[in-house]
């Protein structure tokens, strides 16, 4: 009897201790995805959490964690199908997909609830430069060096080619009605052109004098907007003329590099050009004024402005995402998840 009971005393303070480090293990685990969600690492602050849950699922403690982490600002779903560098994306005007274009030659439309691929589009020799849909998301396009290409969304089929008429393609929009499609080329000379988006054929074409590489048309359609990496310098111009409205170009400097990004507000009020080594400026498109500078630690190479809170975000060649508030330029969120340099954001 006594043996016996030795036994079971035994038994009991090997499951005591073995209880404990379990506890210990999953506080430990929980006190590391805490750490990594102040430190802004979701993955990590996921990944942790998960096992803690893993380890004990009746903890209470590591299920409050994993519902944080999991809540928290940062990765939701990877998209994983090209095989070499995605360029640019695309969120459809619903919300529900994805367009992306890649080096791979090809575009892929994502389901954005799933990550699930709805269609590969495949019908350029050439690396993807953008990827659009149209206002009603029922077609996109997207352009390389050789051409742009209208693709029915349904089907997944090309309705439409346009060449470069021997002129390289380097930017595409639609207009907000989805009528015109603008597509800039440079060569010789760099010419804006509108196509009429039912027939293919051009119903406008202007001259530039500069390059054309980012081109957006102003929600009201009356005029569009193009970047030039010629001299770093933002044009707007007349949808119906063609002439310059306004020209917004600063004192830039040498280290600012190369003009990667331009995007225009929901409002169409404001435009913010990104620069390839140090900052993004932000213009007031009515007055031609320059609102604001803002340094970027590794420069603003994938720009995106929120819809409604006043923020933008902004990526680098560091890898990170940054949500910044465009009235303070105070950093309000810094997303990690990237290990090299981001080329596009979308929202």
């Amino acid at each position: 009897v006594i043996s016996a009971g030795l036994g079971l005393f035994a038994f009991q303070q090997r499951q005591a201790a073995v209880a404990n480090a379990a506890e210990a293990q999953n506080v430990a685990l929980v006190a590391g995805s805490q750490a990594a969600l102040a430190n802004d690492d979701t993955d990590a602050a996921l990944t942790l959490a998960w096992q803690a849950v893993s380890l004990n699922p009746d903890s209470a403690l590591a299920q409050a964690q994993l519902s944080e982490a999991a809540y928290a600002p940062g990765t939701v779903r990877r998209f994983v199908g090209h095989t070499d560098l995605v360029g640019h994306v695309a969120i459809s005007p619903d919300g529900q997909s994805l367009l992306s274009g890649s080096d791979d030659n090809t575009v892929i439309l994502w389901d954005l609830q799933t990550g699930e691929i709805l269609h590969r589009l495949e019908g350029h020799s050439e690396f993807i430069k953008i990827v659009a849909f149209s206002p009603d998301g029922r077609t996109a396009a997207s352009v390389s060096d050789e051409m742009a290409i209208l693709w029915d969304l349904q089907t997944g089929q090309i309705i439409r080619q346009f060449d470069g008429h021997e002129k390289i393609m380097s930017g595409l929009a639609f207009s907000p009605d989805g009528q015109s499609l603008a597509t800039a080329s440079r060569g010789d000379h760099s010419v804006v052109s509108q196509r009429e988006v039912e027939t293919g054929e051009i119903k406008q074409r202007f001259e530039v004098n500069t390059g054309a590489e980012d081109i957006h048309f102003t929600p009201d359609g009356s005029a569009i907007l193009y970047g030039s990496d010629d001299d770093g310098a933002l044009r707007l111009i007349d949808t119906q003329s063609g002439h310059i409205i306004r020209e917004l170009k600063a004192d830039y400097g040498v280290g600012s590099g190369a003009l990667e990004r331009v995007v225009i507000s929901p409002d169409g009020r404001t435009a913010i050009a990104g620069f390839a080594n140090s900052e993004m400026l932000l213009w007031d498109l009515v007055t031609g004024e320059l609102i604001r500078r803002y340094p970027v630690d590794g420069g603003a190479t994938a720009v995106a402005f929120h819809p409604d809170n006043g923020s933008a975000l902004v990526g680098g060649i560091t890898g990170l995402l940054r949500a910044i508030d465009l009235e303070t330029g105070d950093i309000l969120q810094t997303f990690t998840g990237h290990t090299e340099i981001i080329l596009d954001a979308a929202i």
